[in-house]
Formats: C-alpha cells, structure tokens, sequence
C-alpha cells in the first residue's frame, strides 16, 4: 500500500524502489491518492512489468476520504494480498532485490502473522532501527514500536484492527503495539526500508501538542515528553540528535 497526496517527487521516490517480485511472492500494489488533481502513475507502467507488479489506483478524495488514517483505514478495505505492508510516499524500500532476501522468512512459519525488520532512518544523520546493537528484540519493543514501513502484516488480522482516527498522533503507536501484543511476531534481521526525515511526522506545532495532550489514553509522563519535545523544537534544539540518541541509548539496555 502506498499513500499519497500532492507529491509527485515523493511518490516518485517510493515508485522508482519498488522491488522485483519473486517466483514465491508476487506484489499487489495499491496506490491511495489523495491529490485534487491525480499524480502520474502512468510513466511507471514499464517498470512495473518489468518487476511484475499488478497495480491498483484509487483516489481517495474522490470520496470524501481525508486524513491519513481515514486514508489508511480505506486502504485495509482493499487488501486482497496475503500481506500487506505501509508505504508513504517519499518512503523507499532498502532495495529491489529485498522480496528475493527475505522470502525465506515469509514462507517460514503460517503462525506468525507479523513480520518486522530494520529501518534506515536518514536525515542529517542515519541510523537504523533497530540497531544492530540490540540483543533482544522482546525487551527493545519494550520501549520502541518498529517503523511500519519496515513491518510486513498478514491479511488475517487486518479485518478487526483497523486505525483509530480518533486518535491520530497516537493512532500508528496503537495499531502497533496491540498487533505486536496479540499476534505472534518475527524479527527480519536485515534492512527492509529508508525512512526520510523531515516529512509529517518530523514536524511540531503548538495545534499538534494540543491535540497529543487532549487525548485520554496517553500518560502524564507521556505529555510531559511531548511539553518538553515541542519547547526544545522551537528553540531550534537539534530533535533528531535526541531521536538517535534515544535509539543509541536503547540499544545498550537491550
């Protein structure tokens, strides 16, 4: 599934890093755009035999869909594939050879029903998540949820869990955790994504923090962290150094 709105350089990105299907594994791609005026999908069609990928278009504002878990909640209705894996455009998958890589893990055992691996988080620095560091994944998950660009989750349990619009600074956090807490899980030990800095999810606004302190389930620590977090980003405190500092820190108690 790859989301997108308003961004044809982005979308281009994801695009471009789609990998190749395999004799085992053939990719199903839905694209949900949420752009008033619809984004080039067509320039990629070569590429997309080439790699043989079927591929689904649907607009979403069309519809009256906004928001990005509305827009996510409509793309778990379209799932028709066995698994189903989180795509925004400007993500990138680690390569196009990563379904050849990791096929063997997917086929391994039918009672695991999430797939997760590393994430390469790039911005003025990269790292990656998890880090190679940490020697056990339960305790890590303990304090970090994985990218759910980098998750792999099976259809099956899709249908009684979708995104809680309700809450949408905490909604992909909560998806997460209950699915890593109901179902069993296994970790990929290799990069599966690049995840780019600077979109969405690496901005802080004042309406943002009130809408994180407004929502019932989030703890007292868990606001103080956000007060804190929202005061240090406007005085230009460098947020990304905390970010992998978090993840370094995390890695040596785990």
């Amino acid at each position: 599934m790859v989301l997108c709105k308003d961004n044809q350089r982005e979308l281009d990105r994801t695009l471009k890093s789609l990998p190749y299907s395999t004799k085992k594994i053939e990719i199903n791609l839905k694209i949900i755009d949420g752009s008033k005026t619809k984004l080039n999908i067509r320039k990629y069609n070569n590429d997309f035999l080439n790699k043989k990928i079927d591929t689904f278009y649907y607009n979403s504002e069309e519809k009256k869909i906004r928001g990005i878990y509305p827009s996510m909640n409509y793309a778990l209705s379209k799932v028709d594939g066995d698994w189903i894996i989180f795509m925004n455009s400007g993500d990138e998958f680690f390569n196009t050879s990563l379904l050849k890589n990791i096929e063997e893990y997917l086929l391994l055992d039918p009672k695991v029903k999430i797939f997760f691996g590393r994430a390469v988080i790039i911005g003025k620095r990269s790292w990656t998540m998890p880090s190679k560091n940490v020697s056990s994944i339960k305790n890590w998950l303990k304090f970090i949820k994985p990218n759910h660009q980098s998750m792999f989750i099976s259809k099956s349990v899709l249908i009684d869990n979708k995104f809680n619009v309700l809450s949408p600074s905490q909604a992909d956090h909560e998806w997460k955790r209950k699915l890593l807490r109901d179902y069993k899980y296994l970790f990929i030990p290799k990069n599966i994504c690049k995840f780019h800095l600077g979109g969405i999810s690496s901005k802080y606004s004042f309406k943002l923090l009130k809408l994180k302190l407004s929502e019932k389930k989030r703890t007292k620590l868990s606001k103080f962290f956000e007060i804190c977090k929202y005061f240090l980003y406007k005085l230009n405190f460098d947020v990304e150094l905390l970010q992998l500092l978090k993840n370094y820190l995390i890695s040596l108690i785990t």
